[in-house]
């Protein structure tokens, strides 16, 4: 499987700088996202699916568990923490 850039090279505090442009908020998907929780619930009520959606949410949740507990990337959170803290 392939890796996030992040991942296999680092990323520094610059690049978090460049790219977190979130300057607007948008809530337009949260006024329907009760609809998308009913669409999601019709879908998993196919085995094959579920099984599907529960080995991907699995698999991403040990990537984080993992990345978690590698120091460079403890340090990348706590300066995107730090900067984000900045911001508000």
């Amino acid at each position: 499987m392939g890796a996030p850039i992040i991942i296999k090279k680092g990323i520094e505090g610059a690049y978090w700088k460049r790219f977190n442009k979130n300057e607007t908020q948008d809530a337009r998907l949260a006024l329907n996202f009760h609809r998308a929780l009913e669409i999601k619930a019709q879908l998993l009520c196919d085995a094959q699916l579920r099984g599907y959606h529960e080995e991907a949410f699995e698999w991403h949740r040990s990537q984080a568990a993992r990345l978690r507990e590698k120091s460079g990337f403890k340090k990348f959170l706590d300066k995107i923490d730090e900067f984000e803290m900045a911001q508000a």
